[in-house]
């Protein structure tokens, strides 16, 4: 990790003031904790993600600084234009059918648990 010089963690304790995304404000944070001298395993288990993220975290700030922090959008179609084209009638995948499978794996569940539970979020009543 490159040391910050006092300007770019001027910028970061600006940026923490700015109405941004949660996840971006997560980030910031764990840039600053990393220069004021904390280790990235104490920093890992401070915000409780995986130490790998945060060294993700920093090495994204020392590519592209603040602008690499943001949150990437998601995108729903699962792959390329040709299988976009091949997908075209089909019904896409809903935000809160993927959030629903997530939680029932996350409880240990199957899919079709998932779809017990949530019959709607995936389309069958």
């Amino acid at each position: 990790m490159v040391k910050c010089t006092k300007k770019q963690i001027r910028q970061l304790k600006t940026a923490l003031r700015w109405k941004i995304p949660v996840a971006q404000r997560e980030r910031i944070q764990m840039v600053l904790l990393r220069e004021s001298g904390m280790t990235q395993p104490a920093i890992a288990e401070a915000m409780g993600v995986s130490l790998s993220t945060v060294n993700r975290v920093h090495m994204a700030y020392d590519g592209g600084g603040i602008k690499a922090l943001k949150p990437k959008p998601i995108d729903w179609t699962f792959g390329s234009a040709e299988a976009a084209r091949a997908n075209a009638g089909r019904r896409p995948v809903s935000q809160v059918a993927v959030g629903a499978l997530l939680y029932c794996l996350n409880k240990d569940r199957s899919m079709a648990s998932a779809i017990a539970l949530y019959p709607a979020s995936f389309g069958w009543r």
